[in-house]
């Protein structure tokens, strides 16, 4: 699968095309703003992994007894809690079939190396369920922000009691064109809609 860009103003967002079965994904990396004012991969570093390790340490040094098991266990628990960080999330258009969402976790962008994923979350709706793709903006904490969402009905068709919404892209900062960019990319793949307005 080949790698897009399409918006020059944000390199987090890229499309990859799979030309065999005409599947598109929609990938969009956790970035986080620099002290400069631009974009740049998020670290993963955030107080809490810097507090985790510190009382793990100070139960083991205080609290428990000198066991190779506790210390194994801390081990473990601390390189989890270090390794967990959120990479990308991703929505993949399967012509005919429906969306995937992902999101992918693993060891997080350092100056040295690039992000490695070492596992992710998937959940797939068909489109026979799907009822609508929306973008939208919301309201969190005082900003406002952005959001795309899948409107489907799990079980029997026309059952308006059980719709539900998946919100992909939720836990990655996000911007209206990305998202305008993906929403026009899953209308054309998914239910043959072309956008003939240019901005």
């Amino acid at each position: 699968m080949s790698g897009v860009q399409p918006l020059a103003p944000y390199p987090q967002l890229t499309i990859h095309e799979d030309a065999k079965c005409g599947l598109f994904e929609y990938r969009i990396e956790n970035w986080e703003p620099s002290a400069k004012g631009g974009l740049r991969p998020s670290s993963g570093c955030d107080l809490g992994q810097f507090i985790f390790p510190a009382l793990v340490f100070l139960v083991d040094r205080y609290l428990t007894p000198d066991l190779l098991w506790v210390r194994a266990l801390e081990c473990v628990l601390v390189l989890w809690w270090m390794t967990h960080a959120l990479i990308w999330q991703s929505i993949t258009a399967l012509p005919r079939l429906g969306v995937q969402l992902e999101s992918h976790y693993g060891l997080p962008h350092t100056p040295f190396s690039s992000a490695i994923s070492l596992g992710c979350t998937r959940r797939f709706i068909p489109l026979a369920s799907i009822t609508d793709i929306v973008l939208n903006e919301g309201l969190t904490g005082w900003q406002f922000r952005y959001y795309l969402a899948v409107i489907y009905q799990p079980g029997v068709e026309g059952d308006s009691e059980h719709v539900k919404v998946a919100v992909p892209f939720k836990d990655i900062r996000t911007y209206g064109p990305m998202l305008k960019e993906v929403y026009h990319g899953l209308r054309e793949t998914l239910f043959d809609e072309f956008d003939d307005t240019s901005d």
